[in-house]
């Protein structure tokens, strides 16, 4: 069975990211895949690129895509919003404090949540249950008290602007 992604015409919120006006969105363009139900995945830039309940990232986003074709010829939105299918922002480590939203996604507002993550995806990976997960998940091995020394670890990255 393969996987269907809504065009800009048939997208709806439902698709997207829950968010404040849309809470009981399905999130499953934004899902991690598992075994159990292969119809969740995340497409990455896909659900905050013309997304009406995100408005701040539009312009930036558009104009790196924009970017990539002759100055003159932007393809219209429709186009566009295929080329941000499987396309993530991952920062490096410099800074990260300072750098919320985290994940490709921006899914988590806390360095915590992220690190938290990876707690259950490597659990998932260990176990088999983890759709398309790479082999370097299986080894890490976190446990929930070494959550916070890393997460300060990471914060220890950060300059100092003061």
């Amino acid at each position: 069975m393969g996987l269907t992604i809504p065009t800009l015409l048939t997208r709806t919120s439902n698709d997207l990211p829950a968010t404040e006006d849309h809470p009981t969105a399905t999130e499953s363009f934004r899902s991690i895949p598992v075994l159990a139900n292969p119809a969740l995945t995340d497409l990455g830039v896909w659900n905050i690129f013309l997304n009406p309940d995100m408005p701040n990232p539009q312009a930036k986003i558009r104009a790196i895509l924009c970017n990539e074709h002759l100055p003159a010829a932007c393809p219209p939105d429709s186009v566009l919003l295929d080329e941000t299918i499987a396309r993530y922002k991952t920062p490096g480590l410099r800074d990260l404090g300072h750098s919320a939203p985290y994940m490709h996604n921006g899914q988590f507002a806390t360095l915590n949540d992220a690190v938290g993550f990876y707690l259950g995806a490597s659990s998932l990976a260990r176990a088999g249950t983890l759709r398309n997960g790479i082999n370097a998940l299986r080894g890490i091995a976190l446990l929930p008290a070494d959550i916070a020394p890393l997460v300060a670890f990471l914060k220890s990255l950060n300059e100092d602007y003061q």
